[in-house]
């Protein structure tokens, strides 16, 4: 049997500001655009228009996907390949609570229900 849910996808989280030299990465402007994504109810706005049924399979949610592919492109990714990588960086996966990286197979495939 299925187990079928809905829940928020994107939890806001608190993120360590500390200039230590470990794990710096390139895309520390994305923080402030959650913040303000968040701020402005701009995710249960994509959760209500694209609803997630979470299957025992299931990894990502639609709005994780999709903004995934919103925040890369505003960090100048251009191809579906390179959003595998975008999405493997530590600060990009708390900012969007993932577990794993999206690869380019399940955004490809994803069909909204």
């Amino acid at each position: 049997m299925k187990n079928k849910q809905r829940k928020s996808a994107i939890k806001p989280i608190k993120i360590k500001k500390a200039f230590s030299g470990k794990r710096i990465t390139k895309y520390s402007g994305l923080e402030p655009i959650m913040h303000y994504i968040r701020a402005t109810g701009i995710i249960k706005m994509v959760e209500t228009l694209f609803p997630s049924k979470i299957y025992n399979a299931t990894k990502h949610t639609n709005t994780q996907i999709l903004l995934s592919i919103v925040l890369s492109s505003l960090s100048n990714i251009n191809r579906m390949c390179r959003i595998e990588n975008f999405t493997s960086d530590v600060l990009v996966e708390k900012l969007l609570n993932l577990i794993n990286r999206i690869d380019a197979n399940t955004i490809s495939t994803r069909k909204s229900n």
